[in-house]
């Protein structure tokens, strides 16, 4: 009679699972439990690990769930002639993609609320009778969207930059009556404006 071997993992790996598997779920238990009983570094790092992969905003049980997304644009006229609208969120959104770690979720968040407040400030601008430029430049939303075209854009150190407009363009999802989805694209565009040298 052969003696039969077991193979068994070695205890450094089991304890490598061990650890791994509470780590994991201390950072999902501090994402959702711990904003205001820890310190907040602790809390940034399990945010940054838990936000983009494991992220549940419950929208998914809402008796009305989310049925569009915001989109901030911005095109510039430089040398006479105008660039092409701009989506300043989609390089942010690949620097997230490709390191967890780093400010592109920040930034992303960052420009999805100026896109949110140039949505509401298209609203709020449609109460009134004939609104002037002043009135449009003065609304929150687009006082944001400036400082970022002409601080953070690719065209901020342009010295040939004459006028900018910035915008927002909402993609509405429907469902219709046979159970299809339907996607609506609206982009309301704000009134250009002239840089100031």
């Amino acid at each position: 009679m052969q003696n039969s071997r077991k193979r068994t993992l070695p205890s450094w790996l089991s304890w490598l699972f061990v650890v791994i598997f509470l780590a994991h779920f201390s950072a999902i238990f501090i994402h959702q439990f711990g904003k205001n009983t820890l310190p907040s570094l602790i809390v940034e790092v399990a945010d940054r690990y838990a936000s983009p992969w494991f992220y549940q905003n419950y929208e998914m049980f809402a008796p009305e769930p989310h049925t569009q997304i915001n989109k901030f644009v911005y095109r510039v006229k430089s040398h006479g002639e105008w660039s092409t609208w701009k989506d300043p969120v989609y390089p942010h959104l690949q620097d997230l993609w490709s390191n967890r770690f780093g400010n592109g979720g920040d930034m992303y968040r960052i420009i999805g609320g100026i896109a949110d407040k140039l949505y509401e400030g298209q609203h709020l601008i449609g109460f009134l009778e004939a609104p002037t430029q002043a009135q449009w430049f003065s609304l929150p939303g687009f006082l944001v969207a400036e400082r970022f075209v002409l601080g953070q854009s690719p065209f901020a150190t342009d010295p040939s930059l004459e006028v900018f407009q910035v915008g927002v363009l909402t993609e509405v999802h429907r469902m219709t009556e046979a159970g299809e989805l339907r996607v609506v694209y609206v982009f309301q565009a704000y009134p250009e404006k002239v840089v100031e040298q």
